[in-house]
């Protein structure tokens, strides 16, 4: 059995958008790809996506919880998602010599913090623990622009401290969204990585 690549989306976005139909295309041939579309995207609550995303797992995954050979990609908010998601759910299988609950935890333009943003604030409600994350997972990858509308490069970097991961700077690429300039620099650059996952 595969083990599984779960994307998550952020703030106003959908499962099949920006360039996670292309990196789930490269993934499919190692991993079974799932990128589910959340509740309410452009006002998320935060326990409704929790709640959408257990019922996802138990009819979509199989099996149906996350497993430690698993990987993790998030974008901006999909970040936030996993952080707590990852926070509250100690009782997960882990892998019986490592105790980690996914393999890889890969987050694009990640949402530090709620940026100021009220409509987000709900998914930072309780401190991020950046240690036990750390531990949850074997290892993490950021990726960051440097003229990022919502995100200092500086809070990507102090991110990737905190939590130990590696930290690639894509220049110019702004969230990493849909812009013509993320489009031109930053997609070629992630799907690349992708694909080194795969190779």
């Amino acid at each position: 059995m595969k083990p599984n690549a779960i994307f998550i989306h952020g703030w106003g976005g959908t499962g099949d958008g920006i360039w996670m139909p292309a990196a789930r295309e490269i993934l499919k041939s190692k991993f079974t790809t799932h990128a589910p579309d959340f509740p309410n995207t452009d006002n998320p609550i935060y326990t409704e996506w929790r709640d959408h995303f257990d019922q996802y797992l138990g009819s979509r995954v199989n099996p149906a919880t996350l497993q430690a050979e698993d990987i993790g990609i998030g974008h901006s908010l999909g970040a936030g998602f996993w952080f707590r998601y990852l926070l509250e759910k100690p009782e997960e299988p882990k892998n019986q010599r490592t105790g980690k609950l996914l393999k890889h935890l890969i987050l694009v333009a990640p949402t530090p913090d709620d940026c100021g943003i009220s409509e987000i604030q709900n998914f930072f409600d309780s401190e991020v623990d950046h240690p036990k994350i750390k531990s949850l997972v074997d290892r993490i990858t950021i990726f960051g622009s440097n003229n990022d509308p919502y995100i200092p490069e500086i809070k990507f970097r102090i991110l990737a401290e905190q939590l130990g991961a590696e930290f690639i700077l894509i220049p110019q690429s702004q969230h990493l969204s849909g812009s013509p300039a993320a489009q031109a620099i930053g997609w070629p650059i992630l799907l690349e990585y992708f694909k080194k996952l795969v190779g």
